[in-house]
Order: structure tokens, then sequence, then C-alpha cells
């Protein structure tokens, strides 16, 4: 009963470890937390506005079912409306900070894809890693992953528009995720120890 016990707790606790590990860590990465009406767009000034997750200038949620969102029924426009569109706007970008582990690893995913032509482009910057982005079409969805390795306690996720105007880069469903690899091998370690154990 006590080995029963014992084991019990350690499953738990690689569950959890588990669980911990696969955690978005991007606030509203899938632009849900504002549902707007089917079929539509709407724009929020986000200068002055935290409750989005996200930081910049303006936030252009769309809900079109064509093309239609990755995850959920929401996804954003990365070259947003301003409320003066006779003024050429300047570069637009979106980001978000978060809290990380110096030397730890963390996975990235989003997904892109262009709006009205495949000359749209945007850099994306997580970390100390940077990448251009200039392959999107408009007849599907992109997907970009990859992993960094955090060099400082907080880490900043930020999508930069490269084309001009007001129309272009589409975004959807942001996650970054901790890998904490360490934790989940020593349990597994533990685990198969006691097993040996108990078969002995």
């Amino acid at each position: 009963m006590k080995f029963f016990n014992t084991k019990a707790l350690l499953l738990a606790a690689l569950s959890l470890f588990a669980t911990q590990a696969k955690a978005n860590m991007i606030v509203n990465g899938d632009f849900e937390n504002v549902q707007i009406a089917p079929e539509l767009w709407k724009w929020f000034d986000i200068s002055a506005d935290n409750s989005f997750g996200w930081s910049g200038s303006i936030l252009e949620i769309w809900s079109y079912t064509n093309p239609g969102a990755v995850s959920g029924s929401q996804y954003i426009e990365l070259n947003a409306h301003a409320a003066d569109t006779s003024v050429v706007p300047g570069i637009w970008s979106l980001f978000q900070t978060f809290n990380t582990g110096v030397g730890e690893t963390y996975y990235y995913s989003f997904a892109y894809r262009a709006r009205d032509n495949d000359q749209e482009s945007f850099t994306f910057t997580i970390g100390d890693f940077t990448k251009t982005l200039d392959d999107h079409v408009t007849t599907a969805w992109n997907t970009y992953s990859g992993s960094f390795v955090a060099t400082a306690t907080t880490s900043t996720i930020r999508f930069t528009s490269n084309t001009p105007g007001y129309k272009g880069n589409l975004i959807d469903s942001v996650s970054v995720i901790s890998a904490p690899a360490t934790a989940l091998l020593l349990g597994a370690g533990l685990f198969g120890m006691m097993l040996r154990r108990r078969q002995k």
C-alpha cells in the first residue's frame, strides 16, 4: 500500500510538471478575451489599456470566417486601422513581455497569413532572436515555431510590420511554453528506480 501511495504521488507530480510545461505564457495569444460580433472587425486603442495583454498602439481584431481563425474564432491584423486614416501610419508593432528564467529554454509558435498580397511581411522578435517573415500567402495560414534560451528574467515577443499602410499581416494562435526538462527527467528517473526496486 505504501508503494502504491508513493507511486500515485509521483505520477501526480509528473502530471503537474507536464501541465505546467504546456501552459501558454502569453496572455490572450488567440485574441479571444474580448469577443466581437461575428463577421466583423473592430479596432481598440491599447496604448494605455492593459486588459488585452498586448502592448502597442492599435489592436485590430477580426471575426470573419473567411479566412477564419486558427484558434478560437478571432485573429488580428497587424497593420491595424487608425482613428485618423489621413495620417500615414508609422511602423505597426505589437508586443508582450513575460517572465523567464535565465538559461531556460522556451518554445514559441504562431500562425500568420497575408491579407491582400504575397508581398506582405513582418519581423518577429523574441528574446535575442529576430526573424523576418515574408513567405506568407493569402490562401492559407502558415505556422512558425522554434525555441530560444532566455538571457534575462523577462523576455519580449514582438511583431513589427514591414508593410506600409493599414492592410496586411494576419496573426493568430501565439504561444510560448516553458520546457522544464530537468524536472521531468528527474521525475521519470525516480519513477524508473522505484519500479526496479519493487520488482526485485
